[in-house]
């Protein structure tokens, strides 16, 4: 269970193990996330202007999308044949696409 709530920092509930795992990066609020099972990733949109990708199991940070000029409010991983994307909404009025390795 992924929880973002009104704060930079998003909280991965392991429930069957009864533990937390805290991931800090964002330097604002984050705004959404998602997640992509298969390839256990978390991804997230911050009013910091970023996309941060995560790894589920470390809680490390993978990769940090940069380019939005407003906070970016929305986003979703996707999966399609071999390829992952990341699609992130920003107040800028963009849309933009990001080809995951």
């Amino acid at each position: 269970l992924v929880v973002a709530s009104n704060s930079a920092i998003v909280r991965v509930n392991r429930l069957s193990e009864g533990n937390c795992d805290v991931l800090q990066g964002h330097s604002d609020i984050v705004m959404a996330v998602a997640v992509l099972p298969e390839n256990g990733w978390i991804a997230t949109a911050s009013k910091d202007r970023t996309v941060r990708l995560w790894d589920v199991v470390t809680s490390r940070c993978l990769a940090v999308g940069e380019g939005h000029t407003d906070s970016v409010s929305a986003i979703v991983l996707a999966k399609s044949a071999n390829t992952a994307v990341l699609f992130s909404a920003s107040s800028d009025k963009t849309i933009k696409r990001w080809v995951l390795p």
